[in-house]
């Protein structure tokens, strides 16, 4: 839970050095955005013969374009599956508008660092939560986004996180083993931005 906390805290420095001259400036170019996005999440690596399906959620979804089709992305998410796996990552931003720039497709790889929460069953009736320390995240993601209006857009978005913990543990009857799995997530989400 220490991990968790301490990534959430770092999200919220990153979201509170954006500096307000950087986004005083994009009010007449719209070439920013900042909101969150949910949806269904799907288990791959380790997990993927699993039935269990989950959701997945953006809490913090950040973007920004130095160039008109170049800029950063950052973002602050989970994924809950077999696992529930929460991160931060952030990466190079490519765009590109279509027509009249209503519609606007993005590309997104990313790293950063995340950590993963599970359950152990040490007997019947005493299961645990438990968390990975922070570990490589890395993600790639491709957007379509609509320009509903000058200040609220809406978005279609197709992605994919990888991320290997080494510390996973499972219970077994000479005692507690740890292993490394891949909990790698593929997920179709839709979001809610705000175009700074």
């Amino acid at each position: 839970m220490l991990q968790l906390k301490k990534i959430i805290l770092f999200a919220l420095l990153i979201a509170m050095t954006i500096p307000t001259n950087v986004l005083m400036a994009q009010k007449e170019r719209n070439n920013g955005y900042f909101g969150f996005s949910l949806g269904p999440s799907y288990a791959l690596g380790t997990y993927k013969d699993s039935e269990e399906s989950g959701f997945g959620m953006s809490v913090i979804d950040f973007g920004y374009l130095f160039r008109p089709h170049l800029g950063i992305h950052s973002s602050f998410y989970f994924t809950t599956t077999v696992y529930t796996f929460t991160g931060i990552v952030a990466g190079p931003l490519l765009s590109k508008s279509i027509g009249n720039e209503k519609f606007v497709f993005d590309f997104r790889p990313s790293i950063g660092v995340g950590t993963a929460q599970y359950e152990v069953m040490y007997s019947l009736t005493d299961i645990r939560t438990e968390n990975t320390k922070a570990t490589f995240a890395f993600g790639l993601g491709g957007s379509m986004r609509w320009n509903v209006w000058e200040r609220f857009s809406l978005s279609a978005n197709l992605n994919y996180y990888y991320a290997k913990p080494k510390d996973i543990g499972i219970q077994m009857l000479t005692g507690m083993r740890y292993e490394e799995q891949d909990l790698s997530s593929f997920g179709i989400s839709f979001g809610f931005y705000w175009r700074l």
